[in-house]
């Protein structure tokens, strides 16, 4: 009998876990976060220049730093 009640248990996590993984996906998620990817490298912009005595052919300024110039360099 132990092992029947052993089964009986086994069987009960196998369909707990079973379903969480049947569980459906969140709707209207993808296509938010690629919206916000895109407005995010829109927001920054590209200038060539110095960045602080290196020369670089490209930075990236995001809209935040150009009054603090702390240019990242890309």
């Amino acid at each position: 009998t132990l092992q029947v009640i052993q089964w009986g248990i086994i069987q009960e996590v196998a369909i707990y876990f079973f379903h969480k993984k049947r569980r459906p996906r969140k709707k209207g998620r993808k296509k938010r976060e690629t919206r916000k990817r895109k407005e995010g490298r829109r927001k920054k912009e590209i200038r060539s220049g110095t960045v602080g005595k290196l020369k670089v052919k490209s930075m990236v300024i995001r809209k935040g730093m150009k009054m603090r110039g702390a240019k990242k360099i890309r």
